[in-house]
């Protein structure tokens, strides 16, 4: 099944930019133009810019590959460490917040 998340990061930097900071996660990401993708965790990133946020992210895990909880998990901690201030939000299959994750900052 797809799980569908949404969410920001304040910071005024480009997607691929932030590719480092997701290797923390410790999945092999692939960049295309506006996505960053995970085989391996089954995970889509796109982002749009925005002029408030910084980045809108949308994306989706696919739990035959891992446990879409733990991937946002991963995501966050990476983010945190990154000094990145997010927010990252799952949504279960009718389209309701599951869990929230966000930065101190």
């Amino acid at each position: 099944m797809i799980h569908s998340f949404y969410g920001s990061l304040r910071a005024q930097r480009p997607l691929h930019e932030f590719a480092t900071a997701f290797e923390l996660t410790g999945f092999d990401f692939q960049i295309t133009r506006s996505a960053l993708r995970s085989g391996e965790a089954g995970l889509t990133i796109e982002a749009t810019p925005s002029p408030s946020e910084g980045l809108e992210l949308a994306g989706e895990i696919d739990d035959a590959c891992l446990d879409p909880d733990d991937v946002l998990r991963r995501l966050a901690l990476a983010m945190e460490a990154d000094g990145v201030a997010f927010t990252l939000r799952l949504l279960s299959a009718d389209g309701v917040v599951r869990v929230t994750y966000e930065s101190d900052r």
